[in-house]
């Protein structure tokens, strides 16, 4: 542990905490931010693991992996370690780390320092954040409605179907199914889900079937409307064994005997109105907002999705009412704007009622000289 703590010391870390305490000033809104910091944190003490480990003796990874397990049986309670932040982190981060250390084999650690130092820099020149909305693909990288094997991994079945209206409530088991072998984390965003996420039977917790197919027990009832969403941009437990995130997904259906208000949670809101229009090509460089307009009242979160030359960066994004969300955007003449409403990884705008999102639209429109 002492040469754990003088790792520290040596990369700098004090330093280099203080210095993230200025993107999360700038872009205190933005979960992004805070999970990438967070991230860069978790990794500053793997490497301090490592560096330690490379002063030790062959074998002594086995009890330095001990003690911090020592540590963890003995400070369970967050409330009670404050002075053990960095040390003791949540199950599914311990877990990863512990199996790093037993698994640890001295090695030249650059490449997780410059790997941190980039992140950070990265964070520091963020001038546009857009917290729980901007994650899609940007343009050139693929269409917002195209899967690109670049990406993570991604649902390609789910039990029951999305949408579907007579479900049985006998059924005791929701399935997700992944295009690739997966890690064995496991985050249901229950928070975001409120109280349509469906009860799970005492005793029983979610599990995997095989390296792509995850199960949650439940326990339904009739007559309702249920809904689970995986993955978000802050809570990204889903992971392929390459490490990559999983897209978010969000999957929601009724049970059998369910009213027609009930049903209606399900219905997909659509646009019924862009300003300017999807394919426009005369439009004035001096509009400073895109409008998009549902025909349902929306849920205040929102997916600009995009990146690059053709992303028509500006302000902060916000809602003019129930149903029309304005992008603020910074123009130039005689250009090419592609972007997305949605995408196949980012669906945060979604309707009110029943937080179903839209189908993800490639939304593009050029301006004139």
């Amino acid at each position: 542990m002492f040469l754990h703590e003088l790792g520290h010391l040596k990369r700098g870390d004090i330093l280099v905490n203080w210095l993230m305490a200025l993107p999360l000033v700038l872009h205190w809104f933005n979960p992004l931010v805070w999970y990438a910091i967070q991230r860069i944190r978790v990794d500053g003490e793997s490497a301090c693991d490592a560096l330690a480990l490379s002063h030790a003796l062959e074998g002594e990874n086995q009890p330095y992996g001990q003690t911090i397990i020592k540590l963890l049986e003995r400070f369970s309670c967050p409330a009670m370690t404050p002075g053990l932040v960095g040390i003791l982190e949540t199950q599914n981060q311990m877990k990863r780390r512990i199996g790093m250390i037993a698994a640890f084999k001295k090695t030249h650690q650059w490449p997780v320092f410059a790997a941190s130092l980039f992140a950070f820099l990265a964070l520091l020149t963020l001038t546009d954040a857009r917290s729980q909305q901007s994650l899609g693909p940007a343009p050139g990288q693929g269409s917002a409605l195209e899967v690109d094997a670049r990406w993570g991994p991604w649902v390609i079945a789910c039990s029951p179907g999305v949408g579907e209206s007579e479900v049985d409530p006998a059924l005791t088991e929701v399935t997700f199914t992944f295009d690739r072998d997966m890690s064995e984390d496991i985050s249901w965003t229950r928070e975001f889900n409120g109280p349509y996420f469906p009860p799970t039977p005492e005793a029983q917790r979610a599990n995997w079937r095989d390296r792509r197919t995850c199960v949650l027990p439940v326990k339904l009832e009739a007559g309702q409307y249920y809904r689970v969403e995986i993955n978000r941009t802050d809570q990204q437990d889903f992971r392929g064994k390459d490490g990559r995130a999983a897209a978010q997904s969000v999957l929601y259906f009724t049970t059998q005997g369910a009213s027609e208000a009930m049903k209606a949670k399900l219905t997909k809101p659509r646009i019924v109105c862009l300003v300017p229009p999807n394919g426009a090509t005369e439009v004035e460089p001096d509009l400073n907002e895109l409008r998009v307009t549902f025909d349902v009242p929306m849920w205040k979160g929102y997916s600009w999705t995009g990146g690059g030359d053709q992303y028509p960066y500006g302000g902060k994004v916000h809602w003019l009412d129930d149903y029309t969300c304005v992008l603020p955007v910074a123009l130039k003449p005689d250009h090419q704007y592609n972007l997305g409403i949605n995408s196949v990884a980012a669906v945060n705008f979604q309707s009110a009622a029943g937080r179903v999102p839209p189908d993800p639209v490639e939304y593009t429109f050029k301006t004139r000289r």
